[in-house]
């Protein structure tokens, strides 16, 4: 009876993980063309400092171009080679959001397939003690006629 209660309690948390995972790999699929609206209004808000930031980071200057919305260390010639942040910055958040939405949907799969598992086991429970307390029955009844 206290394995079967420790079964239901594993199938239900199993579960809301399963569901949130594939609710995280349906998002990330969904809000995938959103990124570059999010990044264009996230560089005109950002402050002098974070863009000079996220120009290190991916080694870009600029917002389309060196010219357009430049942070303060883009204005040496050393960076007119440099592409604009704009394709750099949304390449890079499409390849995460696809590695989200690969990986969650892989792991909730799985643990679809573990809770679907986890069910059938605890139903076959009932049937395994009956099993099991029978061949003990006839196990001590065999002891006894030795």
């Amino acid at each position: 009876q206290e394995s079967r209660g420790l079964g239901d309690v594993y199938k239900r948390q199993l579960l809301i993980i399963v569901i949130i995972q594939l609710i995280i790999a349906l998002a990330a699929s969904l809000f995938i063309d959103d990124i570059p609206g999010v990044v264009q209004r996230g560089w005109s808000d950002a402050t002098d400092g974070n863009r000079v930031i996220l120009e290190d980071s991916f080694n870009c200057c600029g917002f389309v171009n060196r010219t357009d919305f430049p942070g303060t260390s883009c204005t040496t010639p050393d960076f007119d080679n440099y592409p604009g942040c704009f394709l750099t910055i949304v390449h890079y958040l499409y390849d995460k959001f696809d590695t989200v939405a690969i990986v969650a949907g892989v792991f909730g799969g799985f643990e679809l397939l573990g809770f679907l598992f986890s069910c059938i086991l605890c139903t076959q429970m009932p049937r395994y003690d009956k099993v099991l307390s029978e061949s003990e029955r006839l196990w001590k009844k065999q002891g006894e006629n030795d």
